[in-house]
C-alpha cells in the first residue's frame, strides 16, 4: 500500500518538497493510516505535517476517546495538532442543513483556518476508493449529470486525496500490519443515513449477486469520465472566455449570439461557469432543473427573467444573458459639473478631457471626439452623467426628439448599460450618448466662434 499511494502522490503531483501540510484525522482507519504514511514520507518529501481533529460532540465518551487517541498518536510521533469542539447539531439546526453536512462545513471550515494560520498550502483528506464510489451512486441516486459522475475529486485546489485509490480493505490491513490503532464510529453501522444505507445494504448486495468488483469497475469508470468532463470543461471556459461582455463581482454578461451557437452540452457548462464566477458560495440549490430553466431563457424574449435559489437572477435582455446576485448590487447615480476648460472627468474606467477651441479647420467627429457649438450651450448647466427621467436626444434635426428611454430601447440597450453608461448633457438635452449617438442640435455652425472639444480617453495598457 505504501507503494500504491506514493504512486498516487506523484501521479497528481499532490506533494512537492517542502510543502506543510494540514491533516484532517479523525481516529478511524483512513485518517490514521493516511498519517502513519505522511510521517514515513516526511523526511523524502521534507514535508510539514500538521494534525487538525474535529470532536462534534454528537458521540458523547466515544468522541472523547477518539480525540485521546488522536492526540496521543502526535504527542508520540511529535507532530503538532490542533482539537477543535464544535456543536455540529445546532449548526445543522441554524443553517436548516442535515448533521453531515453541518459536520463536513465545520471540519472544512477549520482545515482552512489552520491552513491559513500555519502559513500550509496544502489540505490532506483521507478519502478511499470507497468513498468516491459510495459518492457516485448518491449522485446517481439524486438525480446527477456527468460531474456527479466523478465520484471525489482526487485533487481540488489545496485539497488532496493521498488515499483515494485504495480501497477500505486494503487500509484496514495496513493498520493491523503496522499494529496502528484506530476507533470504528458506531454510527456507521446505523442505516438511517443514505451513505450508510449504500455502504451496508446496497454495495454488498451488489457484490452477491451483481458483481464481486463493483467497487473497482465504477472507479475506474470514474477515471475515464474524468479525462472527459476535464476536455469538455477546456472547451467550455473558450467559449466562455469568447462570449463573456462584461464580468463584476455581482454579475456577468453573456453574449447570446455566441453562446447558441454552442452545442448544448458547452453551453450549459457556460452557463455554470458564469454562476460559479459570481456566487461560488451559493451553489449548493441549483440543480439540473434550474440550469435547464437558464438554458430554456436563451430562447426567450428580452425582459423575460427566473429567480434562482439565493437571490440569484437570470434574465435575457436582447442580445445579452445576464446573471447577478439580486439586492447585492446597485448602481449609484453620478453627475460631474463642467466649470471651466480645459478639465478632465474620470468615471470609473472613463475618462474625459474637455477643451475650447478657436481653431476650426479640420473639426471631424469619431467615435472618441466629438466638437460642439460654444454658443449653443450654457456652460452652467453643463454636465457628464448617468441618465435621468426626462432625458432626451435630437437625432436628425432641432425637430425631431426621442425621450433617451426610448433610444435605448430602440438600440438594444440593456437595463445596466443604461444605468451605467455616461452622457453629456445640458439640463435634460443630450448632447452625446457616450459610444452610440451625437446630438446634431450642439453641432458647430458653420461660422462658430468656438468649439467645445471633447475625447474619450482610450487606455493604452
Amino acid at each position: 500500500m505504501i507503494d500504491k499511494v506514493k504512486r498516487t502522490i506523484q501521479k497528481y503531483t499532490m506533494i512537492k518538497k517542502g510543502d506543510k501540510i494540514v491533516v484532517g484525522v479523525s481516529g478511524g482507519a483512513d485518517s490514521m493510516s493516511l498519517l502513519n504514511l505522511l510521517i514515513k514520507f516526511k523526511n523524502e518529501y521534507n514535508i510539514e505535517i500538521i494534525v487538525v481533529h474535529i470532536n462534534h460532540g454528537i458521540r458523547g465518551s466515544e468522541a472523547d476517546r477518539d480525540e485521546h487517541l488522536v492526540k496521543k498518536y502526535c504527542d508520540d510521533n511529535d507532530i503538532l495538532v490542533y482539537i477543535f469542539k464544535t456543536n455540529v447539531a445546532e449548526h445543522a439546526n441554524k443553517l436548516h442543513i442535515t448533521i453531515e453536512e453541518a459536520g463536513r462545513e465545520l471540519r472544512y471550515e477549520k482545515f482552512k483556518e489552520i491552513l491559513k494560520k500555519e502559513n500550509a498550502n496544502k489540505i490532506a483528506i483521507a478519502h478511499n476508493k470507497n468513498d468516491s464510489v459510495e459518492t457516485v451512486f448518491i449522485n446517481m441516486i439524486r438525480g446527477t449529470g456527468l460531474k456527479g459522475l466523478l465520484g471525489i475529486g482526487v485533487v481540488n485546489g489545496d485539497i488532496i486525496r493521498p488515499l483515494i485509490e485504495c480501497d477500505r480493505h486494503e487500509i484496514e490491513l495496513y493498520c493491523t500490519q503496522n499494529n496502528i490503532d484506530y476507533i470504528v464510529d458506531s454510527t456507521n453501522n446505523e442505516n438511517i443515513y443514505t451513505r450508510n444505507k449504500i455502504r451496508n445494504e446496497l454495495i454488498p448486495y451488489i457484490k452477491e449477486n451483481l458483481s464481486q468488483r463493483v467497487i473497482d469497475n465504477i472507479f475506474r469508470m470514474t477515471t475515464v469520465l474524468s479525462k472527459e468532463d476535464t476536455y469538455l470543461d477546456k472547451e467550455a471556459f473558450r467559449v466562455y472566455a469568447e462570449a463573456i461582455k462584461k464580468c463584476r463581482e455581482y454579475y456577468v454578461d453573456i453574449d447570446l449570439k455566441k453562446l447558441i451557437l454552442c452545442d448544448e452540452v458547452i453551453a450549459k457548462r457556460v452557463v455554470r461557469k458564469a454562476l460559479y464566477e459570481i456566487a461560488a458560495n451559493r451553489l449548493k440549490d441549483i440543480n439540473y432543473e434550474h440550469i435547464n430553466d437558464i438554458f430554456n431563457l436563451i430562447y426567450k424574449q428580452s425582459g423575460k427573467k427566473i429567480n434562482l435559489p439565493n437571490n440569484i437572477v437570470v434574465e435575457r435582455s436582447f442580445d445579452v444573458l445576464k446573471i447577478s446576485l439580486e439586492n447585492t448590487y446597485k448602481e449609484e447615480e453620478y453627475e460631474y459639473k463642467i466649470n471651466k476648460f480645459p478639465c478632465s472627468i474620470n468615471i470609473e474606467e472613463n475618462k474625459f478631457t474637455l477643451e475650447l477651441i478657436d481653431n476650426l479647420e479640420n473639426i471631424i467627429n469619431t467615435d472618441n471626439v466629438k466638437y460642439f457649438d460654444f454658443d449653443k450651450i450654457n456652460i452652467d448647466d453643463l454636465r457628464i452623467r448617468n441618465r435621468r427621467e426626462g432625458d432626451y436626444i435630437y437625432l436628425k434635426s432641432d425637430k425631431e426628439r426621442q425621450k433617451l428611454k426610448k433610444f435605448f430601447i430602440n438600440n438594444k440597450i440593456s437595463k445596466e448599460e443604461r444605468n451605467k453608461l455616461p452622457i453629456l448633457v445640458q439640463n435634460n438635452n443630450v448632447l452625446w450618448i457616450v459610444g452610440y449617438k451625437v446630438s446634431p442640435f450642439f453641432a458647430p455652425a458653420e461660422k462658430a466662434r468656438k468649439v467645445v472639444r471633447i475625447e474619450k480617453m482610450i487606455d493604452q495598457n
